[in-house]
């Protein structure tokens, strides 16, 4: 007997934090999704990791023409874990990384694009008005799905 499985990976909606401290997550619309007429796809997933440093990509808020930027209420003293692609129809390229959201109301603001053929991303702590670029640590993403990241490979 054959099984055949198959299927598309489906992420589940945020649901942002209700209680205790947050921050904002704000992630450019430019680097959300695949807009209509365009060559390629840019995606952004990101993920609260849990105790063990794993957690399941959210799906995110579609970009639209008329928001330049989504918000998520993303909880303090917890590590984000974020998956960055692009594929221009040339070339493609995709990038993992964590981030430890640490300030109470600070912004945390997502920066992706492509430098020649790989993809960079970077975070920007924006607190009273000053700006910090913040260290970035490895993250990996499971292969086989892409739902799943963790800070260690073994991990996943």
């Amino acid at each position: 007997m054959t099984a055949l499985l198959g299927g598309c990976a489906s992420f589940a909606p945020y649901v942002p934090v209700e209680d205790g401290p947050f921050a904002t997550l704000v992630v450019s619309s430019k680097i959300t999704s695949w807009r209509p007429g365009s060559v390629g796809s840019t995606t952004l997933n990101f993920a609260i990791a849990n105790e063990q440093g794993c957690g399941n990509f959210v799906k995110p808020e579609p970009a639209t023409q008329e928001r330049g930027e989504v918000k998520y209420k993303i909880p303090i003293n917890k590590d984000i874990l974020i998956g960055y692609a692009r594929d221009s129809g040339v070339m493609t390229c995709n990038v993992s990384a964590s981030f430890h959201a640490t300030t109470a109301g600070a912004q945390y603001v997502l920066n992706g694009r492509v430098l020649g053929m790989q993809c960079a991303l970077t975070v920007s702590e924006i607190t009273a008005g000053s700006s910090t670029l913040i260290p970035l640590e490895p993250a990996f993403r499971d292969a086989w799905i892409g739902r799943k990241a963790c800070k260690r490979r073994q991990d996943l």
